[in-house]
């Protein structure tokens, strides 16, 4: 407890000095508004782009140039590190599996029309009761009508002897009108109809017997898989033991059978181990493999079990083969490949920058800059209401054009956009902006004094830490702030 109590003494004594040495710092509110407006902006825009993959095409280096290129980049170019290994499989009996699961299948199908028979049962019996019911009801309520009837006195005649309206015979009916006869029409030519030529039968193909494994559904798989558990136990806990019982012997022992592979890079694994594990952030049978350490020792060599859609893996490294720089003669198509596309990089950004500059100059002298950019066989991009979008996970992508366009003048050229940055563009934007509007809604001031605070939070933080760090310096004290600190 005396640790627990000095930990909540020195956060409250650090909160207390953040407090009293950044309190009063703040972040200018006018500042702050342009920088908050900066980022609700709209945008109306023209753009037009190159791309960097349309210039290497052009590239045609020399001999001299490629190995001189290989020579400056030689950290590049390695051939990747191979290992070989030796692995169990253990996949379940999948006819046995299939049984099983039918089986059970059978019983549940067979619990549920159970229940479904007892439910039907009792409906029934509801039904029958409340019919019972309802005829006793309509019995006795006959029974009252009866009494009622013969309580009423005798229905009396008319004046003269006459029956009352219900009684009155019907009025005497007329024959009816003779129907005319019918009109006979002479017999028309019979047109004989075409005899419809049969459609070919169309033969249907032949269906694919599916495997016992494939007939199970993902759930199934599992459930089979899981039962293996005590088994691969059985096999790996021995080796991990000091019990000094091998791979191979194991192996023997149990009647598993081992694989055996050939040297092989990660990126390339022999079939079987490009499945993926299942619950392990490691990825695939190759990512295992490969995290072993190349320099393991005895049971260090042995990966732990890992469960795939198909089976058990548990594997061990046999061989490594380290990673080495490859010479010219290996290299250089790789090495030419990467030397094209530097250089037509390079002429991305001068070509970016010359059709720059005259773009300007048409705008300046008064052309649209569609016009200006067609001159040059430009296609010209559209772009309307060009917004920062809400942020995801606290994160937000903001468009290129956007951040080109965001702080220059309505009518002006903004500044060349490399993308994916100035150092390596793989295609370069020039935007000509024609609005920039602020989007205000009922929200804006809200979200403006929130951004304010945060501002604010930030500002008083770095003040902090940066006086923190002083005082350690001061006292001959390494000071373990975050890289962002340094």
């Amino acid at each position: 407890t005396r640790g627990f109590n000095e930990y909540i003494r020195d956060l409250l004594t650090a909160q207390n000095l953040s407090k009293m040495i950044s309190g009063g710092v703040s972040i200018d509110r006018d500042a702050a508004r342009k920088l908050f407006s900066n980022e609700k902006q709209s945008i109306t825009a023209q753009q037009v782009s190159l791309e960097s993959a349309t210039y290497e095409i052009d590239q045609n280096p020399s001999e001299e140039d490629i190995k001189a290129y290989w020579e400056d980049h030689q950290s590049k170019y390695n051939t990747d590190e191979r290992r070989k290994i030796s692995y169990v499989f253990v996949e379940p009996d999948w006819d046995a599996a299939l049984v099983k699961a039918n089986e059970q299948k059978a019983a549940a199908d067979e619990a549920r029309k159970k229940q479904q028979a007892e439910a039907k049962k009792a409906e029934d019996e509801a039904r029958k009761k409340l019919a019972e019911e309802a005829k006793k009801a309509k019995a006795a309520a006959d029974k009252t009508n009866n009494d009622a009837a013969e309580k009423a006195p005798a229905p009396t005649e008319g004046a003269e002897g006459e029956i009352g309206a219900q009684g009155e015979p019907a009025e005497p009916t007329t024959p009816e009108e003779e129907a005319p006869a019918p009109v006979v029409t002479p017999a028309t030519a019979v047109t004989p109809t075409p005899v419809a030529t049969p459609a070919p039968i169309v033969k249907k193909p032949e269906p694919v017997e599916q495997s016992a494994k494939d007939q199970l559904t993902p759930q199934q798989k599992k459930a089979a898989i899981d039962a293996l558990t005590e088994q691969i136990n059985k096999f790996y806990d021995p080796l991990v033991d000091l019990s000094g019982a091998t791979f191979e012997e194991l192996a023997a022992e149990q009647k598993l059978k081992i694989i055996t592979t050939e040297l092989f890079a990660k990126s390339s694994p022999p079939k079987g181990l490009e499945l993926r594990a299942l619950n392990s952030p490691l990825g695939t049978l190759a990512d295992i493999t490969f995290a072993i350490p190349a320099d393991a020792q005895d049971d260090q060599l042995i990966s732990e079990p890992y469960p795939t859609t198909d089976g058990w893996f548990v594997g061990k490294l046999e061989e490594t083969e380290a990673s080495r720089p490859l010479t010219y003669e290996e290299a250089k198509v790789k090495a030419t490949v990467d030397l094209k596309a530097q250089l037509a990089r390079e002429q991305l950004k001068t070509e970016a920058t010359a059709l720059h500059a005259k773009l300007v100059a048409g705008v300046e002298a008064k052309k649209s800059f569609e016009d200006a950019a067609k001159e040059s066989d430009l296609t010209v991009q559209k772009l309307a209401g060009l917004t920062i979008p809400p942020s995801r996970f606290g994160q937000s992508t903001i468009p290129p054009a956007f951040d080109a366009g965001r702080y220059t003048d309505p009518g002006s050229i903004a500044e060349i956009k490399f993308i994916p940055n100035d150092e390596e563009p793989e295609s370069a934007i020039i935007v000509f902006v024609e609005k920039r509007e602020v989007t205000v809604d009922d929200t804006f001031n809200d979200q403006l004094e929130n951004f304010i605070e945060s501002q604010n939070n930030g500002l008083r933080l770095a003040t902090f830490q940066n006086w923190l760090k002083d005082r350690y310096t001061e006292n001959g004290a390494e000071y373990y702030g975050t890289a962002e600190d340094q």
